[in-house]
């Protein structure tokens, strides 16, 4: 009978240990090997989407092609919201900074006028040379959030 108290306590101190661990780390997650797709220009690591929810915004960005051949850096940008007027000049309120910190202002917007509460559209940046090995996309005061960031490594 003790020994099962002592077993049965035990095993309810490992479940408390596991439970916590799982609390601060988080559960594990099926990794994405989309990353590694084939048809994803050579030396890219990974240009999946990313997305921000914060505010009364969601942000979703989806870089496209970051090669040194392309004409230009261009991201997908869609917005979404249910509350506010989505009246931003993304080509002032973004940027693109590289691993030395060095920012690049946009050339330009192609996509749905501020206005409404569902935009997208591309967002294209000049090619960066010599290549960084990562970039950061950067946009301000969308929905009063003072950033929101969105990090992409393009060179192992």
């Amino acid at each position: 009978m003790r020994l099962s108290i002592i077993l049965l306590a035990l095993a309810l101190v490992a479940i408390g240990i596991l439970y916590i661990a799982f609390l601060k780390n988080g559960f594990p997650r099926k990794q994405n090997n989309f990353a590694n797709n084939s048809s994803s220009p050579a030396g890219i690591i990974s240009q999946l989407p990313q997305m921000n929810s914060e505010g009364e915004v969601t942000v979703k960005v989806s870089p496209k092609d970051l090669t040194q051949s392309a004409a230009s850096w261009d991201f997908e940008i869609i917005l979404n919201t249910h509350s506010v007027e989505l009246s931003y000049d993304l080509t002032q309120t973004s940027i693109l900074r590289d691993e030395d910190g060095k920012e690049y202002r946009p050339l330009s917007w192609e996509g749905d006028p501020p206005g409404g509460h569902h935009r997208e559209g591309l967002l294209s940046f000049s090619v960066i040379s010599p290549k960084p090995r990562k970039i950061e996309l950067i946009m301000r005061e969308i929905s009063r959030v003072a950033e929101r960031r969105f990090l992409w490594i393009t060179q192992p």
